[in-house]
């Protein structure tokens, strides 16, 4: 009887540590003010995502900050009016998985139908998150001459990486369980292993790796003062590529 409490503990425990999801889901945050520094309440914010055409709106609180969370990575382009004043407009903001990307905008007095063209920020530096690491997207996993076309190749781009093949040491994580590799936001970790799972589900194809580096929208590695989420040392995040318009 007890090692059947012992084995059935076991599994229930192994189920749940590989059933563990990371969000992938991005926020665009931001203040905005008038020329004078003074917030402005009750403005009116529309993001619309650039490839598929999806909307979402969200008005400025009292503090004059506004926060547009759960969106998927992509090209966004931002919308703020507010009577007597002028419309401003962001184009081309680049949202990365799991990122907060500030967009502070100050609006000058005019009518509603003026528009104003503001330069997205450049993100270099994000200040609402502490994570280190690296990030590339669709176009440069499509045009990087990669020896061959795996994931393996693309981590070995990332800074930290002491060691290359399926279950690396990035930033000083251990060879085994040091790394936590996911796929749209599920674990795809090889518990036996310790490395990412390699597995096509095609029969007799299995050391396949997948997805490609042509399928997916965003490879990320972070390796440094990651969030509790994340529970080890250093995490890949895989995103593959979603449906647009085009």
């Amino acid at each position: 009887m007890r090692c059947r409490i012992l084995l059935y503990l076991f599994i229930t425990c192994f189920l749940a540590s590989t059933a563990r999801a990371q969000d992938i889901t991005g926020s665009i945050v931001g203040r905005v003010t008038d020329t004078s520094g003074a917030s402005i309440t009750g403005a009116t914010v529309l993001v619309h995502n650039e490839g598929t055409g999806a909307d979402t709106r969200q008005t400025v609180g009292s503090s004059g900050d506004y926060s547009v969370p759960n969106l998927f990575a992509g090209q966004y382009s931002l919308v703020i009016q507010k009577d007597g004043f002028a419309t401003a407009t962001v184009h081309n903001l680049s949202l990365r998985a799991s990122q907060i990307l500030r967009q502070n905008l100050t609006l000058k007095a005019g009518a509603v139908f003026d528009t104003e063209e503001v330069k997205a920020s450049d993100g270099l530096i994000h200040t609402d998150n502490q994570m280190l690491g690296s990030s590339l997207g669709a176009k440069q996993l499509e045009e990087l001459p990669l020896a061959t076309r795996s994931i393996d190749n693309l981590i070995q781009l990332a800074p930290g990486v002491t060691t290359s093949g399926s279950n690396p040491r990035i930033s000083g994580s251990n060879y085994w369980g040091g790394n936590n590799f996911t796929l749209n936001g599920i674990s795809v970790n090889d518990a036996g292993n310790g490395g990412g799972a390699y597995t096509s589900g095609v029969s007799n194809l299995t050391m396949a790796n997948m997805p490609s580096p042509d399928s997916l929208q965003e490879f990320k590695v972070d390796s440094g003062n990651l969030n509790a989420e994340y529970r080890n040392v250093a995490s890949i995040t895989m995103v593959t590529k979603q449906g647009t318009n085009a």
